[in-house]
């Protein structure tokens, strides 16, 4: 810079500061009133003259650059709805239950701290274990839940433990186009991961590895679990440890107990 400005650089942006004026103007465009000025850098430079204009508006400014802000929000938001619509459609939630809204579901007795719980999810205990009989509407609020979540801009992913343990296996085939890194990137991408059908059978040595290598990859990128199952794990924990631990295994049950998972049990009558 000192190779292009004249050798009084340094005294005429002195002068400058000095006689920089404090006259105020209006703003053709919002009308706002101004005290700043600019200093003419083309005459400085050409002729080493002191000359000032207006310099841009403080309130022009600010909304400007409040409408680039809104844009881009604007646009993060809608691309984040794009994503968990793609993440919904990759999740394939059961047809049945798609639809599935709160204010569709009854309200069963023994079902209150269930429907109380999953309607502010968001804010609930991070890993929390859903159990009740066959036809108690455990899915139908599955897919309440999830819509309610998505309407809120909260990406969730919803599988079907045998379904997604069959993938796990099909991705081993090298033919097959799937492979587990692509279904660990979509399990990624979601806030809330919906777990069902956990354990509705023992797991076989296979299985066991496979839910424990899960729930770690939840538990390193600090995903929220709701698990949904038939099996009251809570009960059969305090009846006998030794059955759960025969059931999922060691591994699984420990880090579940080192998450303080919390339980809940829906003992409402089941639908006919």
């Amino acid at each position: 810079m000192d190779k292009i400005l004249p050798k009084e650089t340094a005294s005429i942006w002195k002068k400058a500061a000095e006689t920089l004026p404090k006259d105020e103007w209006i703003c053709d465009i919002c009308h706002e009133v101004n005290t700043n000025w600019m200093p003419n850098m083309s005459l400085i430079l050409r002729e080493s003259k002191i000359e000032f204009h207006r310099g841009m508006c403080e309130n022009c400014r600010r909304l400007k650059d409040e409408k680039i802000i809104k844009e881009e929000n604007a646009m993060k938001l809608e691309d984040k709805k794009r994503k968990i619509q793609k993440l919904l459609a990759s999740s394939q939630i059961p047809p049945k239950v798609a639809d599935s809204t709160f204010d569709k579901l009854e309200i069963r007795k023994g079902a209150e701290k269930t429907f109380k719980t999953m309607k502010r999810l968001e804010n609930a205990d991070r890993w929390i274990y859903v159990s009740g009989t066959n036809n108690t509407g455990k899915t139908l609020l599955i897919g309440a839940t999830i819509n309610d979540l998505s309407s809120k801009n909260i990406p969730c992913y919803y599988f079907n433990e045998r379904s997604l343990f069959r993938r796990f296996k099909d991705a081993m085939d090298t033919k097959n186009n799937e492979s587990s890194y692509s279904i660990m990137r979509e399990l990624k991408s979601a806030e809330i991961i919906f777990w069902d059908d956990f354990s509705i059978f023992a797991y076989s040595p296979w299985e066991a590895g496979m839910a424990y290598d899960l729930l770690e990859f939840f538990d390193t990128y600090y995903k929220k679990i709701v698990f949904f199952s038939n099996f009251n794990l809570e009960d059969t924990l305090k009846e006998n440890a030794n059955n759960v631990e025969t059931r999922i295994g060691k591994r699984p049950l420990a880090r579940m107990q080192k998450n303080k998972t919390h339980y809940i049990h829906m003992d409402n009558e089941p639908f006919k």
